[in-house]
């Protein structure tokens, strides 16, 4: 068995001390006899500087690193070229003359290895230029960089933003203006800065990121998966007790799911199997919360009217997709279309289907593309929200006691542990729209693990949310600014009981109506009423 090695990205280091590498090499023979000049998007920790990587030892004809691998019975004449690396996933400038400094750093850095020297004390884009001109005088260059993003998306509510932006944008535009001299670029990252010079002073740039040829470029396939980690996945099993079937089906619906293309196979995290399986393929832990950036996302959720329940279920133009501009998230007006974007580019939503409307637009469905995802999302939104919920620790704890209390049927407690959420939330985030208060409480019954459906259509209305444990069933209603008793009246009067009750199962049927006060000002759960059946509904 090989060892996974998820903690470095460095190709060479993988095949030279014989650790796991699940090729790749096709996709990189179809990248490089493509355009010249090429943009890769994908989620942090998704493989993105392993390929930067392999691209580099590509190019400088390190041969004898492929020897078994897809493109080494390809038809590549393994030439070496002058490589320019540059990884920004290093960089932490968050001012402009950081952010000089770095650049120059690294440039001469580069220069050294090649013998040339730049003394010039000019800005980082001219000494960009002078270094790709030199280095070409004997042939093409090759620029590679990595996490091209990173320092705008840490600084994106930075009043340098502006500042960083243009030094990148001179920077960047230095590839484009000597596209003579350069051999192939490749610029990863995560969010793309569509409307803005950084892309559009290089237009000769083709974005692969959701092209269907390089859907499966980072990730695992399921063939993939099982032809690389059989071992692996054999030990799981044995020490699991596990049916293969279903161990492979837990291990799909953790870690499996996402889709960069409509018609394309979906793929697992790689940095999730991979520590799973070192981890001893035993525990089905959640990995992507540790290595996911939810910083930046929980800033935007706290500026932004998303309700996680009904926008997600909402379709989003394609067009919209690729077109989106990171910095319009700064701006004082957020569209939910801008929030999907920046979901999907950084791997908490998935493309699921594809539609065309009456008008002949392209229409893409979004879901979160496993359960670990789900759960890392809703934990982060919930713990954002709620200043109470200090740390993952925290929040786990008071998740598991809403769990415990919904089996049990507690309903006492668990209103009280909601109560308590709601008063965490500073006075600053103002919620005054009843659907907020839904989708976050609706957030915390998802987290769960429970099952769990909001908006649930009946043939009279429209039920809140509906939760489902081994032996109680809750129908739940929300409303704001109203008694518990209407919102319960509300159930009772619409029916909404009724098909529950006809299923004629064992469990304990939960009537709950909860109500909000707003206009008191106290911003929090001010009363609840529930009727219980003892009868059976949902199966």
């Amino acid at each position: 068995m090989k060892v996974i090695d998820t903690s470095h990205s460095s190709f060479e280091s993988l095949i030279s001390q014989h650790k796991l590498y699940v090729d790749k090499t096709s996709f990189i023979y179809k990248l490089i006899t493509g355009p010249d000049m090429v943009f890769f998007s994908r989620p942090r920790r998704f493989g993105k500087s392993l390929t930067v990587s392999t691209l580099d030892a590509l190019f400088k004809g390190k041969r004898e690193l492929f020897k078994g691998l897809a493109i080494d019975s390809d038809n590549y004449d393994w030439k070496p070229y002058p490589v320019i690396h540059i990884d920004f996933g290093t960089c932490g400038a968050s001012d402009p003359e950081s952010l000089e400094y770095w650049l120059n750093d690294k440039l001469d850095a580069i220069g050294n290895d090649h013998g040339f020297h730049d003394k010039s004390g000019v800005p980082s884009y001219l000494r960009f230029d002078h270094l790709i001109a030199a280095l070409s005088r004997q042939q093409q260059a090759v620029v590679l960089i990595d996490e091209y993003d990173k320092v705008l998306s840490d600084n994106l509510f930075n009043p340098e933003v502006e500042n960083l932006r243009t030094i990148l944008s001179n920077f960047y535009q230095v590839i484009k203006s000597n596209g003579d001299k350069i051999r192939f670029a490749f610029i990863t990252g995560v969010t793309k800065y569509a409307k803005l010079s950084v892309f559009s002073k290089m237009n000769n740039l083709k974005d692969c990121s959701m092209n269907e040829d390089f859907s499966g470029f980072c990730g695992y396939s399921q063939k993939e998966l099982e032809d690389n980690f059989h071992e692996y996945i054999e030990l799981g099993i044995k020490d699991t007790g596990l049916s293969r079937e279903k161990y492979l089906e837990k291990l799909k619906d953790k870690y499996d799911g996402y889709r960069f293309h409509s018609s394309s196979e979906a793929v697992y995290n790689p940095v999730s199997i991979g520590n799973f399986f070192s981890d001893g393929g035993t525990e089905f832990n959640d990995y992507w919360i540790e290595t996911g950036n939810m910083k930046l996302l929980m800033d935007v959720s706290k500026r932004v009217d998303f309700d996680i329940v009904t926008d997600l279920a909402d379709p989003v133009a394609e067009e919209d997709l690729r077109s989106f501009d990171i910095l319009e998230l700064a701006s004082s007006s957020i569209d939910v279309s801008h929030v999907k974007s920046l979901l999907l580019q950084t791997g908490y939503l998935t493309i699921k289907s594809k539609r065309t409307d009456d008008f002949g637009t392209d229409e893409l469905f979004l879901d979160f593309p496993n359960t670990e995802v789900r759960k890392a999302f809703l934990l982060s939104l919930a713990g954002a929200y709620a200043e109470n919920l200090t740390n993952a620790s925290t929040t786990k704890s008071f998740i598991n006691s809403i769990r415990k209390g919904m089996e049990e049927g507690e309903t006492d407690e668990v209103i009280e542990l909601l109560r308590s959420f709601f008063a965490g939330i500073p006075y600053s985030i103002q919620i005054r729209q009843e659907k907020y208060y839904q989708s976050l409480l609706a957030c915390l019954f998802m987290i769960l693990g429970l099952l769990t459906k909001c908006e649930v259509q009946t043939a009279t209305g429209r039920i809140d949310a509906t939760v489902s444990t081994r032996k109680h069933f809750y129908i739940i209603e929300f409303k704001l600014d109203s008694s518990a008793d209407e919102t319960l009246n509300q159930i009772k009067r619409k029916e909404y009981s009724l098909p529950y009750l006809k299923a004629k199962t064992n469990k304990i049927m939960h009537l709950l109506g909860i109500s909000f006060g707003i206009e008191d000002g106290a911003r929090n759960i001010t009363g609840w009423k529930e009727e219980i059946l003892n009868a059976s509904s949902l199966k």
